[in-house]
């Protein structure tokens, strides 16, 4: 039987099998696959699609890969460009860990206990936690904690972005950082998720989570069954709303990876959320397309082979976290905003249904209530 990968390699334009390759050997430390490059290999463009997949240290890992074993003359400006773009990410993930230790002990003085949730928590989890390319800080705090949180903060900030009071949440930037303030992680799926989330957010503040190390210091991260599951519900809701990159998958992947788990809480928590459906489904796809073990992925199951392929057509498509499509319509009025974005909805639909069936049916009416609700606000 034909592995996922070989049946995506009849169907993939050759710049994905080229991406895909390139991606392993870099993450992996394996060989890549030198038949797939050619004379007219576009170096442009797989820095670009590695650029929206916030994939960039690891793919220049696999191009240096691939010139070590081959000889291969790449464009002496492609390499620069990874070069250059490798190095800005570690420096800003440097600068990143630091801010992030001199935050979050600000807020444990002012008696705010506060995680810091996926982020430079979960690039702890990599290899080399400063090749993982950064986003923003994410600070989960208690419901009750929440408005006491946002107002310590917002004094100082440099920038405020509206707040999503329905939510709980309020992102604000503090020079070039960009820190999200959570009182609730509602993934706006379906209430059966977000009701799990609540119960798991105050055993997690009630029972205590951990602290990584980070140098000399560290950052308080919640535990590993929590971490597991929520940016598996984070990535998922990127998936239905927004837009998915590989390195969302990788980092899941990554954090299963880690291990250390208490499965039978995990397969509680798992099973009380109603994710185990697509927990195979990305479970199959990290191991059949990135290239993890299937001992990485708890609970593992061989049987959602097909499923799993329609994930990498969104990835494909979206890119980037949705940036792409919302800069596509970033001019339009604010009703053509939202009819296009109800247009692009159905066809997400469509593709969910075929993927899962029962989730979608939840899902989308989930999605209509809280659509109905940010149309009234004028959201």
């Amino acid at each position: 039987m034909k592995s996922l990968l070989e049946t995506l390699s009849e169907m993939l334009k050759l710049i994905d099998r080229q991406f895909l390759s390139l991606l392993r050997a870099g993450v992996w430390d394996v060989p890549v696959a030198e038949d797939l490059f050619v004379a007219s290999t576009s170096w442009e463009d797989l820095f670009l699609l590695a650029k929206e997949q916030t994939v960039v240290p690891f793919v220049s890992d696999g191009v240096e890969k691939l010139v070590a074993q081959t000889g291969m003359d790449v464009p002496r400006e492609v390499r620069k460009r990874f070069a250059a773009a490798v190095l800005k990410t570690e420096m800003r993930n440097a600068r990143m860990d630091e801010f992030a230790i001199k935050l979050v002990s600000r807020m444990e003085a002012a008696h705010i206990p506060v995680f810091v949730v996926k982020g430079q928590g979960v690039a702890r989890y990599y290899p080399v936690p400063i090749r993982r390319q950064s986003g923003d800080i994410d600070l989960l705090v208690r419901r009750d904690d929440y408005e006491r949180a946002r107002d310590f903060l917002l004094p100082h900030a440099s920038r405020v972005e509206e707040e999503l009071d329905y939510l709980l949440h309020q992102g604000m930037f503090f020079g070039n950082y960009e820190v999200e303030v959570h009182g609730d992680l509602d993934p706006e799926l379906s209430d059966r998720m977000h009701r799990s989330l609540i119960r798991f957010q105050e055993k997690l503040f009630a029972e205590g989570g951990r602290h990584l190390p980070i140098g000399e210091q560290s950052l308080p991260v919640p535990t590993r069954e929590f971490d597991a599951l929520y940016i598996l519900l984070h990535l998922y809701h990127h998936f239905y709303h927004e837009g998915l990159a590989v390195r969302q998958i990788l980092d899941w992947g990554m954090c299963l990876r880690a291990g250390g788990f208490d499965l039978t809480k995990l397969d509680a928590m798992i099973r009380e959320a109603g994710v185990d459906y697509i927990w195979q489904i990305f479970g199959h796809f990290a191991v059949e397309m990135l290239g993890f073990r299937e001992e990485d992925i708890p609970f593992y199951d061989k049987h959602f082979r097909s499923r799993s392929l329609l994930v990498w057509d969104f990835v494909r498509e979206s890119g980037n976290f949705g940036k792409k499509n919302r800069l596509e319509r970033g001019e339009q009025a604010y009703l053509v905003k939202k009819l296009h974005s109800f247009w692009l909805y159905l066809g997400v639909f469509a593709r969910n249904f075929r993927m899962a069936p029962r989730d979608t049916m939840r899902i989308t009416g989930s999605y209509l209530a809280t659509a109905f609700r940010k149309l009234k606000k004028g959201v």
